[in-house]
């Protein structure tokens, strides 16, 4: 499961990955303050020695090489955690990337329709400056606090315990106040992620669908739609720097009470006698160190509530719970013959019930069309073969096998679907064909292009199979597309073939080379096939009428003719003549 709080996901993923630089970066910022907060006890000698009745030179010199020495072993320590994040931080943004990633591509189609591909990416992306703005605050500017905090401490025993008191009542102001604006600005800073997020979202469906902008002529009211989402992302940013203006104010504001607070102290001690001119300095110096080390964790807070807004708003979205588990040590699917079984399935779209006790089997190399009405359940069915979704209730087998015992990768291997719109990558012809078997030989992707009828308008093009195709294919045609999407079929050779309706938006031409095609993929193969146009499943061995989630009737085209109400209605709705007719 990912955590949803982004504290919890960020220190799992720097104790599970990271854990031993994450420390040695703190050490070395402890060393590195540890270092610089013994200044003032040196300073403290140093001003003993020269007020000596008797002064010792050689002393005085020594101590002034020591604090020398500890400024610039302090830097050394500071600049060696610098080169340990420099190692760090690139490996920490790419395993959170990756980690977010890897939770993202298990979700269920259904969460990237409710969702835009490019807010997506862009929460993506920020997590990952999110989590190295964490780790700078937490193992470097905290650490430094806390660490000059413990030897203030330590360094005020020596003097009176009202210096001590006083620290010690500002961190009971500070913390608790720090705390407050923490809860306070995590929400205010999310919304500002969101509408980020959004903004990008909104650019980039514009961009995507510039061709529609341009013919509808609606480019004022895309700038406008793109302008009101900058304008919401401006008001949320408005939001978070006047609250960061209110925080500064009054975490500095506190400190510098602190400060004049400390320093009344110390004039105080010194005219009641009870702090000499050694200790003077000790404790201005210590007051310094303590006002720099809290301002600078102060002004880094301002990134550290932003990044962490963001890491939450992605973690709010990308975070979901997955609706279909895989074990981790789970079997392949061994598919061999390729037959489909449901028994007693039962699913819903929440409360919106689909299948109620749906049991169908389809044979090994049986050729199967599935036809209904809209909302019959046709595409749901595609995806429960296919695991997307898992039944309420019941089973989905492929030769004997239950779905939800094997893995997905195999399941994945032993189905192809060639679906309406088919999904290209904004890659090369070659890469969008490989996608169906990435181990595939020349001469298996030669023979899936020719198998494809792909070989004219590959050849047609300057760059032949390395041509990029566009962002979702759209350099290409719709049979173009669709001639790609078969020869990474014909790559990927599984027992299981699901059609759902190929040939639906296809001109006639394409449609004659596309219809040859996947005559020869469905050879020795089982198949399933959605037809919304009914003479696009008349000649297989079976079809099966769905309605409203139930099958009403299943046989041939001629039987169901005879027999089935519901098929003859939509089949006489179309106005296509008969197998015998055609044939004439």
């Amino acid at each position: 499961m990912l955590e949803k709080s982004p504290f919890s996901f960020f220190f799992s993923l720097v104790w599970t990955h990271f854990r031993k630089r994450t420390l040695v970066m703190a050490l070395l910022s402890v060393l590195g303050m540890g270092l610089l907060s013994l200044e003032p006890l040196l300073l403290r000698d140093l001003v003993r020695a020269l007020e000596a009745p008797t002064r010792n030179p050689t002393h005085a010199y020594w101590l002034f090489t020591l604090i020398v020495v500890i400024w610039f072993a302090s830097l050394a320590c500071n600049r060696l955690r610098d080169y340990v994040e420099l190692r760090t931080s690139p490996d920490l943004r790419l395993t959170a990337q990756m980690r977010l990633f890897e939770w993202l591509d298990q979700h269920n189609s259904d969460f990237f329709r409710a969702h835009h591909s490019a807010n997506l990416a862009q929460k993506i992306k920020q997590s990952g400056t999110a989590v190295l703005a964490l780790i700078d605050i937490i193992f470097d500017h905290q650490v430094r606090l806390l660490t000059a905090l413990a030897m203030a401490i330590w360094t005020l025993w020596s003097v009176p315990l009202y210096f001590l008191f006083a620290l010690m009542t500002w961190l009971c102001v500070f913390i608790p106040l720090s705390w407050w604006f923490t809860r306070k600005i995590l929400p205010i800073s999310e919304s500002f992620g969101e509408a980020a997020s959004h903004s990008s979202g909104v650019l980039a469906d514009i961009a995507g669908n510039m061709d529609a902008v341009r013919s509808f002529g609606q480019h004022d009211n895309e700038r406008l739609r793109f302008r009101e989402s900058l304008e919401e992302e401006k008001r949320a940013s408005l939001r978070v720097r006047w609250f960061l203006i209110i925080m500064n104010s009054g975490l500095y504001g506190g400190q510098l009470l602190f400060q004049a607070a400390f320093m009344g102290l110390v004039v105080y001690a010194h005219i009641q006698g009870q702090l000499g001119i050694a200790e003077f300095v000790m404790v201005s110096s210590l007051s310094v160190i303590l006002l720099t080390s809290g301002w600078g964790l102060t002004q880094h807070l301002q990134g550290f509530y932003d990044q962490s807004g963001i890491l939450k708003a992605t973690l709010n979205t990308i975070a979901q719970p997955h609706t279909v588990f895989y074990k981790p040590d789970a079997p392949a699917l061994a598919c061999k013959k390729g037959n489909i079984e449901l028994k007693g399935v039962h699913f819903s779209y929440g409360n919106h019930s689909v299948f109620r006790n749906l049991n169908l089997t389809i044979d090994p190399q049986e050729k199967v069309g599935i036809v209904g009405p809209s909302g019959a359940g046709k595409s749901t069915l595609f995806k429960l073969i296919q695991r997307q979704f898992d039944p309420k209730s019941g089973q989905i087998l492929i030769d004997g096998q239950d779905l939800k015992l094997v893995c997905a990768q195999s399941i994945a291997r032993a189905i192809t679907e060639v679906p309406q719109e088919p999904a290209l990558f904004h890659r090369s012809l070659k890469e969008n064909i490989l996608y169906g078997n990435p181990n595939a030989s020349q001469s298996q992707i030669e023979s899936a292009i020719a198998r494809a009828r792909c070989e004219d308008f590959i050849a047609e093009r300057p760059e032949g199979i390395h041509a990029v195709v566009g962002e979702r294919g759209l350099r290409l045609s719709g049979g173009e597309r669709q001639r790609i999407a078969l020869a990474r079929a014909f790559l990927k050779d599984s027992p299981i073939v699901l059609l759902d309706e190929a040939t639906s938006s296809i001109d006639s031409e394409n449609e004659a080379l596309i219809q040859a095609a996947l005559i020869e993929i469905c050879a020795d193969r089982t198949v399933l096939a959605i037809a919304h146009r009914l003479s696009t499943v008349q000649a297989m061995d079976r079809i099966v009428v769905l309605d409203q989630g139930q099958i009403i009737d299943s046989g041939t085209h001629f039987t169901l003719l005879e027999r089935c109400n519901l098929y003859a209605n939509l089949w006489g709705r179309q106005g296509i003549p008969p197998i015998n007719e055609q044939a004439l």
